[in-house]
């Protein structure tokens, strides 16, 4: 599981910058930083499933790797 945590006035590592999906999307795309890749052993094609939690005064997002089931 990677948390995410929105921290007012903190840095925490490496900053991102959020751009456009696609055109007439409702969604933007972001770049996950090289160490959290490396520590989670994500690659291309992995499917992430994004969720927010309200804790006190801040959004929490919470991003968990999808395990594959692999048929054999």
């Amino acid at each position: 599981m990677i948390v995410y945590t929105h921290i007012p006035s903190i840095h925490m590592g490496e900053l991102t910058t959020l751009a456009l999906n696609a055109p007439n999307k409702a969604s933007l795309r972001t770049t996950i930083p090289m160490f959290i890749v490396k520590q989670w052993g994500l690659k291309a094609g992995d499917k992430l499933d994004w969720s927010l939690e309200a804790r006190k005064n801040e959004i929490t997002i919470v991003v968990r790797k999808v395990q594959s089931s692999k048929k054999k």
